[in-house]
């Protein structure tokens, strides 16, 4: 069995980009390596949100790239990009359901793989997720990004906006996150992400791979990313049903 999710109009977000991403990535690690004293006081850039991101987290055990109890008997790994909008749309309109449902629950556990797919804003935010994910701290960085999410490619992921974003995380040390995106593991672990994703072969972002935890995880394909065809496939396999075919 296989699945995969393809938005309407989702299709333009595929890996052409891949091939190149490579030098990409590392532009964005030489430009983040930096001193203690090349990171800049964040100016003042407004966040919205902040503490409904918080609230929509708060208690649920979180490590490294991954979200809810290690025995959760499910898993969801979703692909994303920071600057995709198909990525914001999952994140607010339907994530904050899996959360209250399944998540804290600890009957679904999540992982986020970063695919800087869109141009160097999305690598640039993808170091600094990651730097995140160090921290512990990865999912509230994401969903705080989307909250705050501008149009793609305009230059708006700056240092100044990212430090804005990770300070609006509670628990979340800014400048370390910033100090620590240029990281030889962060860069692997970004590079690891693309070529699993090619390997897998994902149209796009968001894709979505659900299984059983430690088991294999096959493609999603769903009609929408609304929250009813989601609830419907993760009730299923609770249920010990088979997951729908694409």
């Amino acid at each position: 069995m296989s699945y995969t999710v393809i938005p309407a109009r989702a299709a333009g977000r595929r890996l052409a980009l891949v091939a190149s991403l490579a030098a990409l990535l590392a532009g964005a690690a030489g430009c983040g390596a930096r001193g203690p004293g090349a990171v800049r006081r964040a100016p003042g850039v407004p966040v919205r949100e902040a503490a409904a991101v918080e609230a929509r987290f708060a208690g649920i055990p979180e490590g490294g790239i991954a979200l809810g109890r290690p025995s959760a008997p499910l898993t969801l790994v979703e692909f994303g990009d920071l600057q995709c909008p198909f990525c914001r749309h999952f994140a607010l309109r339907t994530l904050p359901t899996l959360l209250a449902r399944y998540v804290r629950p600890g009957r679904l556990r999540l992982e986020f793989r970063n695919v800087p797919l869109l141009g160097p804003d999305s690598a640039r935010a993808a170091r600094v997720a990651m730097a995140a994910a160090g921290q512990d701290r990865l999912w509230e960085f994401v969903d705080l990004f989307y909250v705050n999410q501008r149009r793609e490619n305009t230059g708006y992921v700056t240092d100044d906006f990212l430090r804005a974003i990770a300070a609006g995380v509670r628990g979340l040390d800014p400048a370390a996150a910033l100090q620590a995106r240029g990281a030889t593991a962060i860069g692997a672990q970004l590079t690891q992400n693309l070529a699993l994703a090619r390997q897998i072969g994902i149209p796009g972002t968001p894709t979505f791979l659900l299984g059983r935890t430690g088991g294999t995880l096959r493609r999603l394909v769903l009609p929408s990313l609304e929250p009813p065809p989601f609830l419907a496939i993760v009730d299923a396999m609770l249920r010990g049903g088979p997951a729908r075919r694409g």
